[in-house]
């Protein structure tokens, strides 16, 4: 199914695929438009009860806002600060549910895209 879908790789650990058509899912009502542009393929962890996960990104401004309003004690239910130094994420997160989310800026989503090929 990845190759009907995406362009090819050489590389064996890659995990993000560019598709040849993004995925358009048109705004309904507050929720604005997605366009997805490449498919993830999560690799099996072991010490991960997830069976996968989702990126959005905000604009800078925004992102800081919500990261600022976290550092400072804001409780926002089922999410936090990614803890990895290394990752400017946050995370959302339920127990009842078998994927998380990861928000961040536009220019992190690519970088670990980047790093995680």
């Amino acid at each position: 199914m990845r190759k009907k879908l995406t362009e090819p790789s050489s590389n064996p650990n890659q995990k993000y695929f560019k598709l040849y058509k993004p995925i358009i899912i048109k705004a309904k009502g507050d929720v604005p438009q997605t366009i997805y542009t490449h498919l993830y393929i999560r690799k099996p962890d072991i010490y991960r009860s997830q069976v996968g996960d989702v990126d959005f990104f905000l604009a800078p401004k925004e992102y800081l806002k919500i990261k600022k309003s976290l550092i400072e004690g804001a409780n926002i239910k089922d999410g936090r600060i990614f803890p990895r130094q290394d990752l400017d994420m946050i995370e959302l997160y339920h127990p009842d549910i078998d994927a998380l989310a990861y928000v961040s800026t536009k220019m992190m989503t690519e970088t670990v895209r980047v790093k995680q090929n």
